[in-house]
Formats: structure tokens, sequence, C-alpha cells
């Protein structure tokens, strides 16, 4: 599968953003390496990047070999969803992976409404649970999603990028669905920044599931100098065998 996504095209007087109606474009290229996980590799044709940090493009042009895992976690069960997410990680490591991307709310389960509050965990180093992730990201990168309680109590949809140990970033859904079947935002509170963060694999920004809907968010990440985006997404499921 081969497909390319060309940038939106602005102007600016920002010094940085040399050219007016500049454009960025992205090629990838996927194949299926093992189930449910996939190697892939970027090339970036000589174009101008959107901010400062124009290097990021050129670094992009080389093979990132990702792991999806594509779990079907345990609603509200944080301890027999860290143990998969532990043995997975593991699993990704032996065959090579870079980098290990985990869907939203992937240590929760998706529909959890008030089981929220039993659920959180706070976004750094001496929680127990976000303890043994880092661990495990020492030689991997990592992507999961949970429920973030931050140091006001807030309570958020998250998803967190870790490598080398460290937290590199922490994305807060921007659009908590309320609409349909949903009705997140009675739960949870709504993120308020989109930005972009230097990875090991490049300058990446991260989406979750109804952000990528909003074109603001892909367009913030862009402009933050974003050549990789990684959105994540869940959903309830019905017939699946398992609930999560």
């Amino acid at each position: 599968l081969a497909w390319g996504a060309r940038g939106p095209r602005f102007k600016s007087g920002h010094p940085d953003l040399s050219r007016q109606g500049a454009t960025a474009s992205l090629l990838c290229r996927f194949s299926r390496s093992w189930v449910g996980r996939y190697t892939y590799s970027f090339s970036a044709p000589g174009v101008s990047a959107p901010v400062a940090n124009r290097q990021s493009l050129t670094a992009l042009n080389r093979i990132l070999k990702l792991a999806l895992g594509q779990l079907s976690p345990k609603l509200g069960d944080v301890s027999a969803n860290l143990a998969k997410h532990l043995d997975w990680i593991d699993q990704a490591r032996a065959r090579g992976a870079q980098l290990m991307v985990f869907p939203e709310l992937s240590l929760t389960g998706y529909y959890l409404m008030d089981l929220v509050h039993d659920v959180a965990i706070e976004a750094r180093a001496g929680d127990p649970v976000f303890d043994r992730l880092l661990a495990a990201s020492a030689d991997i990168d990592v992507v999961f999603g949970f429920i973030e309680r931050d140091a006001r109590q807030r309570l958020y949809y998250a998803s967190a990028y870790l490598s080398r140990g460290a937290v590199l970033h922490v994305h807060r859904k921007l659009y908590p669905v309320t609409y349909g079947m949903f009705d997140d935002g009675r739960f949870v509170g709504a993120g308020s920044s989109a930005r972009a963060f230097d990875a090991p694999a490049g300058r990446a920004g991260i989406m979750i599931c109804e952000d990528g809907w909003h074109m603001s968010v892909p367009y913030l990440l862009w402009q933050d100098g974003a050549d990789l985006l990684l959105w994540t997404n869940a959903s309830p499921g019905r017939g699946l065998g398992e609930p999560g």
C-alpha cells in the first residue's frame, strides 16, 4: 500500500516560514511483517519544512519499524491491561521494533463512563503504573492510551509517548465525543493544546480519535513541524468475544 499526503498551503510573515504558499509532503510505504504489526519507511521529497526545524524531514528518510498493539482491553482492569501491554512490548522488542503504538485508552478500555475516577493515573515518574511502562520504554519507544489525572484532579483521555525511560509528550484529547451513543464530555475534560515534539524518529504529533476529524488539529501539528502523525482511536464494540 503506498500513499502520499500533501500538507495544506499557508501564508505567513513569520521568519521561519520563508516561502509563502510552501507545502510539505510525506510518502509512506507500508508492508505487513506479522499479524497486527507493520514496518514502514518514510521518504521525504526535497521541500521546505513549515518551521525552523527543516532537517526533520530529511531525518525521516530511513526505515522505522513499528509495532501496532491492536488489543482488546478488559474494561476498567488496569492491572490486566498493563500486563498485556508489557507482554506485547516484550514481543515487539524481540522482533526488532523501534516504536510500539497502542490504541486510545488501551490501558483501561473505552466506554468507561463513571469508572474514569477509578482507573485514572498520573503521567509522571512515581505513579506505580506509569513507572512500569517507563521502565519498559528503555530500549523501545511506546505510545499508549489512558485516563490522566492532573495535579488539580481533572481527568482527560490522554496518550503518552515514552522513550528511553522518559516521558517525551502527553497529548490530551481535544474533542471528547458527545453525540449519538457517546457522552464522554460528562466524565472527562477537553485538552487545550496541540503540540509537536521531538522523537527519535523525527518531529511527531499525536491525535486521539475525534481530534483527527477536526482539520485544525493536524494543521496545527504540521505548523509546529510534525512530520509523523500518530492517530490512535478506539470505540465500544459488540459481539467480539471480550468486553473492552
